[in-house]
């Protein structure tokens, strides 16, 4: 079967169906060359009216299989004849002028196939609006808003950078105690026996050692080095919290993105069956003008499978919104499977462009600022250090000299480096290599920040101006359809020509909705630029 498709979109490869069928070209062959039917052939045709569609598609194939191995009419139809050539429009005057008995005869059996095949049609209609439209109609409406929402409170990314944030405050707490006062206890027993001509010397080991001491120890003077340490942690929880920001930026443009391409799905699935719909009801209508001989039976039937092959694309449509929208919902953490209907992405352009509030160009100032904290700590390191420190307890050498050997001690300790081979000049000159190439890279993305924005504003315009042409050319195509069902239902005009109005629309709605999509796109980058 020859299908007519267009294709809108060209970043999912999405587009919605209007299948055309060979029944167009077999009809135009008749009417080329003027075959009228009598009633055999109207009695065949009711027949396969009550069969249903797939009893005709099956003589349809029969039909072109036959067209194919033979010339002669006659031998590939035997339940029809040749007539002489006469315009369509004779053919109907010399149907309407049949003789009176066999009219009704035919008309009586139509009449019962047309009953029969409109029950068993109105049975498979709302068994497919059922099931393929009822989701959407009775499914819970939700916003981009909602999915936001989820997927922020579910991303285990933004836990996790909230649980390191939760570190760093331990962190500098313990870095806090790190610089107070430290006490210790400690103790040892050490006995050392020595006879006549063996043991140790009693001058290294004094016979023995018996310890138990309470210490304490506390820095001074290391307010430097501890604010130091302390403004790097700092810079550690406004790195954290950057990231947290870029985290909340890709989230929100990835959902962002899933949400319009599956409202983009909803409203293709829509349009399907709005069309699904509209050939439904012709086909209602157009089965009243063929059992008054208006039209052929070959125009019911090139409707009929022209109506099938829509049912058909009316299921992938909705197949495709299914499963775009759970892949929204696995995006979002969402376990909640019932069916829902998404609403319209309220999406507005920014107003305004700075820079300067992109997460990422706030991190090469971060960078900045660890830069500095890392030059001034070389400094530090080479600073003095003196540390106060004192003890109280037990020291004792022999058991017996234990009860009064009980004391304290107290001191200082001083440090200060002299010399080191002029390190402390290299990592200087390391750190001012570092903050050479974070201003490279600062510039260089300030620039293709700024080209980004403009380039999404220039596409924005065109998206803007694109649109406004199809929805002008969607609404004359929607007024040049009602216009073809009028004249369809008076006889004035072909099948086919509605057939190709409709494949026309299908275009121009494939392309709108992808228009929009594509502005939703680009008004979904400019918001989340970083």
């Amino acid at each position: 079967m020859d299908e007519v498709t267009t294709q809108g979109d060209t970043c999912n490869g999405r587009g919605v169906h209007f299948q055309q069928s060979p029944m167009i070209e077999r009809e135009r062959h008749h009417e080329q060359q003027g075959i009228n039917a009598d009633h055999g052939e109207d009695a065949l045709w009711a027949d396969l009216v009550v069969g249903g569609p797939s009893d005709v598609t099956e003589h349809l194939e029969q039909e072109e299989d036959g067209l194919a191995q033979a010339k002669d009419h006659d031998h590939r139809f035997p339940h029809f004849h040749r007539a002489n050539l006469v315009s369509h429009k004779e053919q109907k005057q010399q149907a309407q002028q049949n003789d009176a008995s066999k009219k009704n005869n035919w008309t009586d059996q139509v009449g019962h196939g047309a009953v029969m095949g409109s029950n068993a049609m109105r049975l498979m209609i709302t068994l497919f609006i059922f099931n393929f439209l009822g989701p959407l109609v009775h499914a819970q409406e939700h916003d981009l808003g909602h999915y936001l929402q989820a997927g922020a409170a579910n991303s285990p990314l933004l836990k996790d950078l909230n649980y390191q944030l939760e570190t760093l405050g331990l962190d500098s707490a313990k870095l806090s105690a790190s610089y107070g006062p430290q006490v210790n206890g400690t103790g040892g027993f050490l006995y050392a026996p020595r006879g006549t001509k063996w043991g140790y010397d009693e001058a290294i080991t004094n016979g023995g050692l018996y310890s138990a001491l309470l210490g304490a120890s506390v820095p001074l003077f290391n307010g430097g080095r501890k604010r130091s340490q302390l403004d790097a942690i700092t810079v550690q929880g406004e790195n954290i919290r950057t990231s947290a920001a870029n985290t909340v930026i890709d989230l929100r443009r990835a959902i962002t993105l899933q949400y319009i391409t599956s409202y983009a799905d909803q409203r293709a699935t829509v349009f399907v069956g709005t069309q699904t719909r509209l050939l439904e009801e012709e086909e209602r209508a157009l089965r009243k003008l063929v059992e008054r001989g208006v039209y052929q039976q070959t125009d019911l039937l090139t409707l009929q499978v022209n109506l099938q092959a829509q049912r058909i694309a009316l299921r992938q449509a909705t197949a495709l919104f299914r499963n775009d929208v759970h892949l929204l919902d696995q995006l979002c953490g969402i376990t909640d499977t019932t069916a829902a209907s998404l609403i319209a992405p309220a999406l507005d352009p920014p107003q305004d462009f700075e820079p300067l509030n992109s997460p990422v160009v706030q991190q090469f100032a971060l960078d900045s600022v660890t830069n500095t904290i890392a030059d001034r700590t070389v400094d530090v390191a080479y600073q003095p250090r003196l540390t106060a420190g004192a003890d109280l307890g037990l020291n004792a050498i022999s058991l017996s000299t234990i009860p009064n050997r009980f004391g304290g001690s107290a001191g200082l300790n001083f440090a200060v480096p002299i010399y080191d081979g002029k390190q402390r000049k290299l990592e200087h000159n390391r750190v001012a290599l570092r903050e050479s190439t974070r201003k490279v890279y600062r510039d260089f993305y300030l620039d293709q920040l700024d080209r980004r924005h403009a380039q999404f504003t220039e596409a924005l315009e065109r998206s803007n101006s694109l649109l406004t042409d199809l929805r002008k050319q969607s609404s004359e195509e929607d007024r040049l359809i009602a216009l073809y069902r009028i004249e369809l239902e008076s006889g004035l005009v072909r099948l086919t020509d509605l057939f190709l109005v409709l494949a026309n629309h299908a275009t121009t709605m494939t392309s709108l909705i992808q228009a929009e999509a594509d502005r939703a796109r680009i008004i979904n980058e400019l918001s989340n630029l970083k």
